[in-house]
Formats: C-alpha cells, structure tokens, sequence
C-alpha cells in the first residue's frame, strides 16, 4: 500500500483524473456539438471514441 502513495504513483494517479475529466468533457462538447448539427453522426461517434478512451486510460491505469 505504501508503493501506491509515492510522489511518483500520486503524480500517476493526479495524471489520470485530469486526463480522464478532460477526455469526458470532451465527450460532451462532442455530443453538444452533434445536437447543433441536428444530430450529426460523425460528432456522436467522436463523443463515444472520447468516453472509450477514457475507458481504456482507466483500464491500462488498473493494469499498471
């Protein structure tokens, strides 16, 4: 446990919430964006692409 709350893992950790809250926010711009454009498909698929990354960042953090 005490690996997990070094400078260099917080650093990690701080890393991955602000990427993640960019990312979903991102997403939903995207989707804002894809409701102006009466329903644009290619800016819906941008804000699920967005959300997925999220995933994955999450993913490849819990596999680190």
């Amino acid at each position: 446990m005490r690996r997990f709350l070094g400078p260099r893992w917080l650093a990690t950790h701080l890393l991955l919430v602000v990427c993640c809250a960019v990312m979903i926010r991102l997403g939903i711009w995207q989707w804002h964006v894809g409701g102006i454009r009466n329903g644009d498909l290619r800016n819906y698929a941008y804000a699920l692409q967005w959300w997925a990354f999220c995933g994955f960042a999450v993913f490849f953090w819990a596999r680190l």
